[in-house]
């Protein structure tokens, strides 16, 4: 197969409910921040016919205007679409652990 070239693209969309109660923080050079867990609910059909409900939990982070939106309007609970690109961060602990953390942006 000759060489396939895709378009490089990250980009996530996901609703559901906001999972935690939110917190405005800001970086050293003042920039606001806000992390958050949003829960994804997703049905589907069971072995027996019946309708189940699984949830999926996404840590999301909002900079800048965005945050300062959220810590305006947005509270635990409320309904909100998402959209971002998927970031991984690697760092190590206070045990010295490597760590991995992904979330969208």
């Amino acid at each position: 197969m000759a060489d396939l070239r895709l378009p490089r693209l990250n980009k996530f969309i996901v609703s559901g409910r906001i999972a935690n109660d939110l917190e405005m923080k800001f970086t050293p050079k003042g920039t606001p921040v806000i992390r958050f867990t949003l829960a994804a609910d997703r049905n589907y059909k069971d072995d027996s016919d019946q309708w189940q409900t699984v949830t999926s939990w996404i840590d999301c982070v909002a900079w800048s205007r965005h945050a300062e939106y959220l810590d305006k309007n947005a509270h635990k609970g409320n309904a909100i679409i998402v959209e971002g690109r998927v970031d991984t961060r690697n760092w190590t602990d206070q045990n010295n652990q490597n760590r991995k953390s992904t979330e969208v942006t």
